[in-house]
């Protein structure tokens, strides 16, 4: 039996200039994005935009979304991502935290939020 009903999931890539952006589309639909400033030789991170809807948490879309951007990196010579973590986030700081572990970031956090931010995360690629 056919799922006519199953979700088509894909992720976009856009560049312009010094703007990297990776889209998570559900269906058409942007349900969230990433991002990014790219540099001579890294990439940093500027923002994530959170899932629109909470049932597209914990579906592995952020790490398909991370995986790319990695992959792109590779792709164009770049030898480090890198970003901060911002007061905005920090009500959910663990997972945070869980998430960029996972894909070997190193992470710095500081002992006063230092520009509104409470860390740093940097990768070597």
């Amino acid at each position: 039996m056919f799922n006519f009903f199953k979700p088509k999931f894909n992720i976009r890539t856009k560049r312009l200039e010094n703007s990297l952006t990776i889209v998570a589309n559900i269906n058409g639909k942007k349900i969230s994005s990433m991002k990014c400033v790219v540099e001579e030789k890294a990439i940093l991170i500027g923002d994530i935009e959170p899932f629109r809807n909470h049932k597209d948490f914990n579906k592995g879309y952020g790490t398909m979304m991370m995986n790319e951007l990695l992959s792109y990196a590779k792709q164009n010579n770049i030898n480090e991502v890198y970003g901060y973590l911002s007061d905005v986030d920090i009500d959910h700081k663990e997972r945070l935290l869980h998430f960029y572990t996972k894909f070997g970031f190193e992470i710095k956090l500081y002992d006063v939020m230092i520009d509104c931010n409470f860390g740093e995360i940097r990768i070597l690629i």
